[in-house]
Parts: C-alpha cells; sequence; structure tokens
C-alpha cells in the first residue's frame, strides 16, 4: 500500500527527468542561461546589470586590448577609445567602465574580472571615476548588491550558481513570451524608468557599445543646473572619501585603501595601474575639506605606490561647454579628455 501512494511521485519525477534530459540533449543554449539576471515578471532588471553583462561576459570578453578601463559611468561615456588611439596610436584601448552603482568594492571586482579574462595581460589598467561622490557614499559604499552580484555570479561564479537545470535555459523565452509576446533568446523590453528613459532599445546599445569598443555617448540630457549656465558656480562634493573608524578614534582612509589594492592587483600581473579622474564644471574650493581629505590621501598614494599613473590632478576644472551634465562630458569634452589620457599613456608608456 505504501508504495502505490509513493507510485504517483515516482512517476512524476520520472517525468520530469525524462523531459530535462531530453532538453539538455536537445539543447537549450543561449548566452542569457545565467542566474546573473532576476528575470522577474514582475520587475525589469537594473540597465546597469545589462551594461555590464554586455561588457564583460558578451561583446568584449577576451579581446586582446592593451588598456582596459574601468569605473562609473563618467568614464563610460566620457572616454571613447578611437581618440585615445589618434593620441597614442600603437596602443589598442577598450572601455569597460560601467557605472558608480557598483561602488569602489565594485570597480575592484571589476578589474579582477577584466584582468582575468583578458587574454594577454594588458600594458595599463585605468579606473576613471568622477570626483563628485567618494567611496563612503551611503548610496554605493562597501559590498552593495550590484558588487556582490558581480563577484558571486562573474567573478568567482560559485559552484552553486553553475548548477541549474536544463530547462533554466528557457526562463528568458518564458518571459518574454508571457510579457510581450514573442518566444526570444534576449531581453524584448526597452523601456526604463527615470533617469535612464529615452535611453536607446538594449539590443541597439550593444550594437553600439560593439562600434564604440565600449563607448557611447550620454544618451539623455539630465538637465543638470550647474552646466546650464553661463559662469561656473563653486564646487560642492558632499561625499567622503573616508570614513570614521568602528572603534570611534580617528577616520580610514578609504580612497587610499581602495587604491592600494587596485595597484597591489595589477602590480602583481605586471599591469601598470592608472587613476583618471573626470574633470569639473565648478570652481573648486581649496579650503573644502573634503577636497583637502582626497587630496591628502592621494599624495600618501603616490608616495607609497610611485610606479602608478596619475597623470591629471585629482580634481581639475574645465570649460562648462564640455559637460552634458556635472558628472560627464559631452561627446566633445569626450574627444578633448580622451585625446588627453592617449598622450599621458604614450608618454607613461614609451
Amino acid at each position: 500500500m505504501k508504495n502505490i501512494r509513493l507510485l504517483p511521485f515516482a512517476l512524476a519525477a520520472g517525468a520530469i527527468l525524462l523531459l530535462e534530459a531530453c532538453i539538455a540533449l536537445a539543447g537549450n543554449g543561449g548566452q542569457y542561461n545565467t542566474d546573473f539576471f532576476d528575470f522577474s515578471p514582475l520587475k525589469q532588471d537594473v540597465l546597469q546589470r545589462h551594461v555590464i553583462y554586455s561588457k564583460f561576459m558578451i561583446e568584449f570578453a577576451g579581446l586582446p586590448s592593451d588598456a582596459l578601463l574601468i569605473g562609473d559611468s563618467s568614464g563610460f561615456y566620457g572616454v571613447q577609445p578611437d581618440q585615445v588611439t589618434e593620441a597614442y596610436p600603437r596602443l589598442s584601448f577598450l572601455n569597460l567602465g560601467c557605472c558608480g552603482d557598483v561602488g569602489w568594492t565594485g570597480f575592484v571586482y571589476q578589474a579582477e574580472l577584466a584582468l582575468k579574462q583578458a587574454v594577454q595581460p594588458p600594458k595599463f589598467l585605468l579606473l576613471h571615476v568622477t570626483p563628485f561622490w567618494g567611496p563612503n557614499a551611503e548610496k554605493f559604499a562597501g559590498d552593495n548588491i550590484l558588487a556582490v552580484t558581480i563577484r558571486d555570479y562573474l567573478l568567482r561564479y560559485m559552484w552553486w550558481h553553475k548548477v541549474v537545470i536544463p530547462s533554466n535555459g528557457y526562463r528568458l523565452r518564458i518571459l518574454n513570451l508571457v510579457n510581450e509576446g514573442v518566444w526570444l533568446d534576449d531581453f524584448a523590453y526597452d523601456s526604463f524608468a527615470w533617469p535612464t528613459l529615452g535611453y536607446p532599445p538594449l539590443r541597439t546599445w550593444r550594437q553600439e557599445m560593439r562600434a564604440g569598443r565600449g563607448w557611447v555617448p550620454m544618451p539623455v540630457d539630465l538637465k543638470d543646473t550647474m552646466v546650464k549656465r553661463s559662469e561656473p558656480e563653486a564646487c560642492v562634493f558632499d561625499d567622503d572619501y573616508s570614513r570614521r573608524s568602528e572603534i570611534g578614534f580617528g577616520k580610514v582612509d578609504l580612497l587610499y585603501d581602495y587604491l592600494k589594492r587596485l595597484a597591489e592587483l595589477t602590480e602583481q600581473q605586471g599591469v601598470r595601474f592608472v587613476l583618471v579622474t573626470n574633470p569639473v564644471p565648478c570652481v573648486i574650493q581649496p579650503n573644502d575639506p573634503v577636497v583637502a581629505d582626497a587630496l591628502r590621501q592621494l599624495a600618501r598614494f603616490k608616495a607609497d605606490y610611485p610606479k602608478a599613473i596619475v597623470p591629471f590632478d585629482f580634481f581639475r576644472q574645465t570649460d562648462l561647454h564640455r559637460f552634458i551634465d556635472r558628472w560627464h562630458l559631452n561627446a566633445e569634452g569626450g574627444a578633448w579628455h580622451s585625446r588627453a589620457i592617449g598622450a599621458a599613456l604614450r608618454e607613461a608608456g614609451g
């Protein structure tokens, strides 16, 4: 009697195993058969995940390059590889920059991933960031969700993320069929919420990134009042570059600590570490405590790691007409900035 009761469960388990075996034999390939994305029917994955996955796992994985750029969106939209190589013709340059949302811990993971995937060690690894927010920014400090996702699903790729049943490969297709009415192994949705409202469709955006070796122009104008004026105003840097120690005495030099991690990571692999900050469209206040703190830590870093390349001032002002908003250069400003980077790398690289 007990065996009869278990028979329906055994038959169901057998049917599932048979179905999964058939799917495995038939193949359920697809470049998005990964747990990196949520595949949620209730909300879309954040656009930053698409940028990271497209750059690191699809478009540029293993592409040989002499220089790799990581960091926030100031570099993503502001550094044009063709303009870098115009100033340094013998250098192949790849823009893997994404977004400030990964935080400085995420930048370290991006650096590890970029170097791990490189088919040959690059000459340079560049960290490009805007100085408008520091590593102690409340939203992006430490191991935030996006940083941990990069670490666990792309960099370390723990074994429990690899164990997926064959039918999982159809998650995206089924999601698209239910929500969009198409049987598609790609992300069919193209609409986003502010501030990414108005961005190109995902497949178009990937094509643009591929054509620009990772660079695309800033897709939208955020109407930032700081750059919509005839004369620059004073800079206000709200986010700190250090934090108070846990025991309450003194500060922890977060900027120095992150730069140290990146410098030591690259040095182990014979790669030159380069720190580039985005210019700012405002007047820098020398008595700003945030500025003073960052410059103190940077001086300490330069003294301890003289092989690192820091070609520009950490805080430096340039003309308003080169910006689309305070965090991002427009295409004209990006071309100017990129040529300056190429010239600096040429001088450093011989």
